[in-house]
């Protein structure tokens, strides 16, 4: 998760947030730090 988390910071796509545009990706990312936070970062997918 977190290499996902490291390309859209980077401002590019996944292959899950392409339909969602920009918009949906600045969301997506804010979402998925969200919740890694409660993992402190130890989820590595």
């Amino acid at each position: 998760m977190l290499g996902k988390i490291a390309i859209l910071e980077r401002g590019e796509h996944v292959p899950e947030t392409i339909p969602l545009g920009e918009q949906g990706r600045s969301a997506v990312l804010d979402e998925l730090k969200s919740i890694m936070s409660v993992y402190d970062n130890v989820c590595r997918m």
